[in-house]
């Protein structure tokens, strides 16, 4: 144990830490030290953690000898911890346990301090690890200087502050010897009481002491031989001189702890970066990642701050989950985690819309790597971790940027830093940061543009194939236009690099590792290309003429900076900072840039604008359909091409030192934005984009007369871009908006208890819940329990079509159907157990039974319930369902034929009265209504009165926009509600008695001026009920076996019929009765049913996604065959392509500037 402790230790080296100043680190470690301990705010802990990690990485200091250091003191930093958590009271509580209390403010508090506790340690420690005794003395000594006027003995201090340090090691070595030597003769110090353990040290402690004077007086007369006199007349052999990269340290530190250190830092690490002239940086020369991981964390750190500014969680109340992330991402997010930690399929899931194909949810939603780390944190701190998840997106966005920029241009300077920004943070991510599933794709785009220029100038295939099958595993959606724009890519690479005689073995050597590349995601791909054929988006009819959505000049005008980006409507997101901008005109002024590389530019920035403005070409970008929301969903390609064309003409303005004609190129561009956008886009935007370009011209201006040197305008141009950047970002993230997050999901707590209570009371392996009003369109995979509701963009149309034809809500071109009101045929025709109501009790009482709650939420059984398999008559295989009809005689045709009960199971009620207040309707047909409404009045409401003329339960019916609510009055009075979507559906009414009026009352908005209602109005035949499901119950199955992936159970026929499974029905579904292999016959197409003869069976379905088998093994072989060109190459050191001569790859960079690339 004392052997781990190495406080005081040197560790020789020469990293760029080891080099620094020790006056400027010791300064740097207190200042570091009252950060971490003054700071009031949790970023001044997340910039300690940061300036630690890098600290460390720069020493290049082990790890392990920082986990020595911090080892020894666990004990103590779990006994802070248990105080921190048991003694603050303050905040939510989350266990109380008579005098224990663990509160919300105490595992912060613990937290915090941990933390704080751990990252001092290993900061403060770099301090000995890399100043060796003699440079610490000289650096405390320097420091202490003014107080020698005050007759202060600094040096002598100085030298005893050192040699007490120094001396830590060698006395904790001398203790280990001792104990060790006592040990061997017989003694013990871990027995005994307290006071047997002190007497046991005192043999330690007087040899300690003996040998401590022993080894001060050898050191007095070693210091005396080697004329010893203290600061008198004494010299130094070294000099301490401050270089540039201890300013630029300091001043990253002193930023950290002070208010506004974002800005400052960025400015300091520019300064750090252009100590050595741009034309001494290369590849080979400076092995540091230094600026890559600038690229990674300085997005990141921009992000955070506008984050933080919209008070998300921790840093406030709000979360980042709005619109379909809301909805859709984390719920289906939620439902990974729950699998990777709780176990379950990949393969299928019963948690979202009556069971799905997870494969497909997976690789449109969940695919990207990082999710697995969300693998590692409870689901309490699930969407915390979505949002590091987001953020870490964002860092590899520049870090990938950063290494094509590296790889395509063989440099090494901070201008990867300076472009890599404006890629992670375009306009488009911004935007859309919210529609995270995107984002690795887009990250990803860099690498597999970088792997095409490997592929052609140097003959290298694997990082193309690689980085494309990455891109289309994580998101196969905009995968199809990063493949899109690799062919685009490739044409202009061949222009500029290759030779006619060239080009064939390229080519094919491209199409051969785009092949492999997609092999690579084939085990998520082949899946999810049969479950596509199932959806809505394969109906779209290609555009039949040529439009043009936008003015040109509108469009062009969204090119600036400092304006709203599209988040949901809107116009394509273009811009991507001010300077790619103006270096328009020195790319295309510039000679040494080739004609063929300015022609290649333009027409690619060209089609992708026209593609944005184009209905055909918008057609095709979007895989042959067009969006729902959310347009011109490739537009990120545009600022990705800008952006690289703006390095290029950075580069050669740079190694021209700015000519005249480049200002002027840069002036008329800067002319030529402010024309197009004036008037068109908000004139603040315009103003301050105008402004921002001149600055820059003006900077180049600085630069051309030699009075900025080559450090003062990566200065300059970083301080520029920090500004606008944080303005874009502040503007980006208050578009978005953010969510409430203690509200979500709601009544979380008390819908997981009413499950719990459930799941102990029900011991049948299978059955399925909803809850009464939807909170999301995903609410099973969101609360975690087998349910109806689906809102995903795999969604299953036949399935779609089947949950509308029983009357409840759903949408095919929407890509949902969810779980709203019910009626008993239903509920039992999609294996509807169990309800739980949020908010009050449900209206139908006649079919459901209370037998659980938890504060203002309850849980019901269905009296009319019927497993997930029952046998029905065989006529139910004609039954053909039409979701554009009325639902009630849908339920009524669905009902005869599964029981053969000739009898209406439902008839109307027609309406006995009206009152409309501030408005009008005019009946069109039964149950069909035009209304108008008053323009004059202040509110327009709707109630129609229905006379009842027997006991029985009612069923009402209702389809029309933009009214929130449902009101349910019995008698004239409030009997409840029901949310009123985009999509019309069946809602019960409740139990009422003959002579009882039932009213449906609606409050039209205020700017409503017409439209149409649909309202029906049904009762149910008590009798026919009950007589129907006493068949049906009589045929249903007992399940003995249910997984994710295989369903087996034992059924009892009266008669040959079929077994209604409610379960969509897919190719992956297999069937075998007795053992038997069966053909699943399904009903109308739409779900799974299997014939069966009289008598009883054993039924078994399991499932496996149609093209998996096949998936797996493409991925396989293409992995293997990865592996086996990857191990002839490294065997043979020859490339199957040969690189293109160097003359060929020249961009316009000197000959002794080139250097030669490495392929990370």
């Amino acid at each position: 144990m004392l052997k781990d402790i190495t406080i005081g230790q040197y560790f020789p080296g020469s990293s760029p830490v080891h080099r620094m100043d020790p006056r400027f680190k010791l300064i740097m470690t207190l200042l570091f030290i009252a950060m971490l301990f003054m700071g009031q705010h949790l970023y001044s802990i997340c910039f300690g953690i940061v300036f630690c990690i890098l600290a460390l990485a720069l020493s290049r200091i082990p790890v392990k000898l920082i986990w020595k250091s911090i080892k020894p003191l666990i004990p103590v930093l779990l006994i802070t911890a248990i105080l921190d958590l048991f003694m603050v009271d303050s905040g939510d509580v989350y266990l109380h346990w008579h005098f224990l209390k663990i509160t919300a403010g105490g595992v912060r508090t613990a937290v915090l301090m941990v933390t704080r506790i751990i990252v001092l340690l290993a900061g403060s420690s770099l301090l000995t690890y890399t100043t060796s005794p003699i440079a610490l003395t000289d650096a405390i000594e320097r420091l202490l200087s003014p107080l020698k006027k005050l007759h202060v003995p600094v040096h002598t201090f100085a030298m005893m502050m050192t040699i007490s340090l120094r001396f830590i090691p060698t006395l904790l070595e001398e203790t280990d010897k001792i104990m060790t030597a006592q040990k061997a003769r017989g003694a013990s110090f871990s027995e005994g009481n307290l006071l047997q353990r002190a007497k046991a040290l005192v043999p330690i402690l007087v040899p300690l002491l003996v040998s401590s004077f022993h080894r001060a007086e050898e050191l007095a007369t070693a210091m005396e031989c080697r004329c010893y006199r203290g600061e008198t007349g004494r010299t130094k052999m070294r000099q301490l001189h401050a270089a540039g990269r201890d300013y630029a340290a300091m001043a990253v530190t002193r930023c950290g702890s002070g208010k506004n250190h974002l800005l400052r830092r960025i400015c300091m690490e520019i300064a750090s970066s252009v100590k050595t002239p741009l034309s001494q940086t290369n590849v080979k020369s400076q092995k540091s990642r230094i600026f890559l991981l600038l690229s990674f964390g300085i997005p990141m750190l921009f992000l955070a701050a506008g984050l933080v500014l919209q008070n998300v969680h921790p840093f406030g109340d709000q979360q980042i989950l709005v619109v379909d992330f809301w909805h859709q991402y984390y719920p289906f997010l939620r439902l990974l985690h729950e699998k990777l930690q709780h176990g379950g399929s990949l393969l299928y899931t019963w948690d979202s819309g009556l069971g799905s194909n997870f494969v497909s949810i997976f690789a449109y939603y969940a695919a990207s790597p990082l999710n697995l780390l969300t693998a590692l944190v409870p689901e309490t701190f699930l969407r915390d971790a979505v949002t590091l998840v987001l953020l870490l997106k964002v860092g590899f966005a520049g870090l990938f940027f950063a290494c094509f920029l590296r790889g395509t241009f063989r440099r090494n300077d901070f201008s990867l830093c300076i472009f890599s920004v404006m890629y992670a943070l375009c306009s488009y991510i911004l935007g859309y940061y919210w529609n995270i599933i995107w984002l690795d794709t887009i990250a990803l785009l860099p690498l597999v543009v970088l792997g095409l220029v490997y592929l052609v100038r140097d003959g290298k295939c694997r990082l193309y194939c690689i980085a494309l099958g990455l891109s289309l595993f994580t998101n196969f959606y905009i995968g199809m236009f990063t493949c899109i724009f690799a062919v685009v890519a490739y044409c202009c690479l061949c222009v500029c690099y290759l030779r006619w005689k060239q080009l064939p073995m390229r080519t094919l050597a491209m199409a051969g590792c785009s092949l492999l590349g997609g092999a690579l995601a084939a085990i998520v791909l082949i899946p999810t290309y049969y479950a596509l054929q199932l959806t809505y988006s394969v109906n779209n009819a290609f555009p039949t003429a040529v439009q043009f959505y936008e003015n040109w000049r509108t469009l062009a005008a969204n090119l600036i900076s400092f304006h709203e980006p599209t988040s949901k409507d809107g116009l394509p997101n273009l811009a991507c900072g001010v300077l790619p901008l103006v270096l328009i005109g020195p790319f295309l002024r510039s000679g040494r840039i080739r004609i063929r590389e300015k022609i290649m530019a333009v027409l690619v920035l060209a089609f992708l604008v026209i593609s944005c403005n184009c209905n055909v070409l918008n057609y095709i970008w979007h895989g042959f359909h067009f969006p729902n929301m959310l347009p011109y969903r490739f537009s990120f390609l545009f600022s990705f091409a800008l952006l690289t064309v703006g390095y290029r003409a950075f580069l050669v303005v740079l190694e021209e030192k700015c000519r005249v004609w480049d200002l002027l190129a840069m002036l008329a561009v800067t002319v030529g934005v402010f024309l197009i956008a004036y008037n068109v886009q908000e004139n603040r935007a315009v103003y301050w984009t105008a402004a921002l370009m001149l600055l820059y011209t003006g900077i180049m201006l600085l630069a051309y007369r030699q009075i900025f040197g080559k450090k003062m305008l990566y200065l300059a141009v970083s301080i520029v871009l920090a500004f606008e950047m944080f303005q874009n970002v502040k503007l980006g993230t208050e578009t978005v908006s953010t969510s409430a997050y203690t509200g979500y999901p709601a009544s979380y707590t008390d819908v997981e208890n009413l499950l719990e209570q459930i799941d102990e009371q029900d011991e049948t392996p299978f059955y399925r819940t909803e809850l009464s009003t939807w909170y999301t369109l995903n609410d099973p995979a969101l609360y975690g329990y087998h349910g109806v509701s689906q809102f995903s963009s795999m969604a299953n149309e036949n399935a779609t079509k089947w949950i509308r034809s029983l009357g409840f809500p759903a949408s095919e071109a929407g890509n949902r159907y969810y779980y709203g009101g019910g009626t008993p045929v239903g509920n039992a025709f999609t294996g509807v157990r169990y309800l739980i109501s949020r908010a009050s009790t449900v209206l139908d009482d006649s079919a459901w039974e209370q037998i659980a709650s938890s504060e203002s939420c309850y849980a019901y059984r269905n009296q009319y319930d019927l497993p997930i398999g029952f046998r029905a008559n065989a006529s139910l295989l004609e039954y053909d369902p039409n979701p554009e009809a009325n639902p009630f005689d849908n339920l009524n045709a669905l009902f005869r034929l599964a029981t053969g009960i000739e009898t209406p199971l439902f008839t109307m009620l027609e309406v006995d009265s009206v009152d409309y207040e501030g408005a009008d309707a005019l009946k069109n047909s039964y149950g069909n209504y035009t209304y108008h409404t008053d323009a004059s009045a202040e509110s327009h409401s709707l109630q129609y009165n229905y006379r009842v003329l027997l006991d029985t339960t009612l069923y009402g019916y209702m389809n029309l926009q933009d009214v929130s609510n449902i009101t349910i009055l019995q008698n004239g009075v409030y009997k409840g509600y029901f949310n009123n979507g985009k999509q019309g559906f069946i809602f019960p009414m409740g139990t009422y008695q003959g002579a009882d009026t039932a009213s449906v009352s609606m409050t039209l908005p205020k700017d409503a001026v017409s439209g149409l209602i649909v309202l029906y109005m049904y009762q149910i035949n008590p009798d026919v009920l009950e007589q129907g499901f006493a068949a049906l119950q009589n045929g249903g199955i007992t399940l003995t076996e249910a997984s994710d992936t295989k369903l087996s159970g034992t059924l009892t026929a009266e008669q040959d019929g079929v077994c209604y499974f409610s379960i969509p029905y897919e190719s992956g579904w297999h069937a075998k009765v007795d053992g038997v292999k069966t053909e699943i016959t399904p009903i109308a197409g739409e779900m799974v049913a299997v014939p069966v003869t009289a008598g009883t069976h054993t039924i078994t379905l399991t499932y496996c996604p149609k093209g998996f088998v096949v998936g797996v093994c493409c991925t396989v072989g293409a992995v293997l065959l990865l592996l086996a060109v990857s191990f002839v190459q490294w065997k043979t050191g020859k490339r199957l392509l040969q690189p293109v001569p160097e003359e060929q790859a020249e961009f316009a960079v000197p000959e002794k500037e080139k250097a030669e690339e490495t392929e990370s």
